[in-house]
């Protein structure tokens, strides 16, 4: 699996672990608030756990601006290529 699937992988089971569902219903395109529901409280603790999993920090802006499961997967991507601790 290459880094990219890993990543996507773990997030998907990260948001179904935080929003109680399964991974099968979290695709790429999904809409975090709108179609996840989830909520600003949600999406702070849901970056908490991918902060500690991926050792890296996602700032505010980041946050705020990330609206599908692949804008986050993107940015998560990107900071820990070349890192093993995915």
């Amino acid at each position: 699996m290459d880094h990219y699937a890993q990543v996507e992988q773990t997030v998907k089971e990260i948001l179904a672990k935080q929003l109680k569902i399964d991974t099968a219903n979290i695709k790429p395109e999904v809409l975090l608030a709108e179609d996840l529901r989830m909520d600003s409280f949600g999406a702070l603790e849901t970056a908490f756990e991918l902060e500690d999993k991926f050792a890296i920090q996602i700032p505010n802006e980041v946050l705020f601006n990330v609206k599908t499961v692949k804008d986050i997967v993107d940015y998560i991507a990107e900071q820990t290529q070349g890192k093993a601790n995915t």
